[in-house]
């Protein structure tokens, strides 16, 4: 459990500016206050090599918490593509398209390797594990998986949101809406993972 005197500070074990927005979202109005990390923590080399989305997520927390000595929250997340089966693995969501790829470059090797597929077989959801750590232990940890959608056969260029590159090319047909146009009312609709993750990590703070 989580004593009211560790909650004064909590350091965001993310450098991906849009996950710093999210996770400050996330923990808005407890009583803590978040930390983004320094110029230091970029000299901090997370493998990111964990057979799951929690165990990345427990890496980059522990790493963090423990240089610091203090609370950190990691995060791991990956884009669920059914229908690639086995030739894809959500947790190099990122890495897939080479480790120096852009947006753009996921993007467009993203839709060429979807190409052959049509209607429901470009299914796709998205799985998101958040960890809570202090020192050398991990306090607790939450993995989501939710909003299906479909994979979109094309992207506008001024729908990108750096760092969650996946919203400009995932559709939700019965709203009629990309998920970069989702609004609150209709992320809870779907099932949208930081929901659900918002709700667990403040309900263990509050309780803790």
């Amino acid at each position: 459990s989580i004593r009211r005197k560790h909650l004064e500070r909590i350091i965001l074990a993310t450098h991906n500016k849009a996950k710093q927005e999210t996770l400050q979202w996330v923990l808005e109005d407890l009583c803590l206050t978040s930390v983004l990390p320094d110029e230091f923590f970029r000299k901090i080399h997370v493998d990111e090599d964990g057979s799951s989305h929690v165990e990345n997520a427990k890496q980059k927390a522990l790493v963090v918490s423990n240089v610091t000595g203090e609370m950190a929250i990691g995060t791991d997340g990956g884009l669920l593509v059914p229908a690639l089966g086995n030739s894809w693995d959500s947790k190099k969501t990122r890495r897939f398209a080479g480790e120096k790829a852009d947006d753009i470059m996921r993007l467009d090797c993203l839709l060429k390797l979807m190409a052959p597929y049509k209607g429901k077989d470009r299914t796709i959801a998205w799985v998101e594990a958040v960890a809570l750590a202090r020192n050398e232990e991990v306090l607790e940890t939450w993995q989501v998986v939710g909003a299906n959608g479909i994979l979109a056969e094309n992207y506008d260029e001024d729908q990108i949101v750096p760092g969650f590159w996946v919203y400009s090319i995932w559709d939700f047909p019965d709203l009629g809406k990309k998920y970069s146009e989702l609004t609150e009312e209709d992320k809870l609709a779907v099932n949208d993972p930081w929901f659900i993750i918002r709700s667990k990590v403040r309900q263990y703070i509050q309780m803790g």
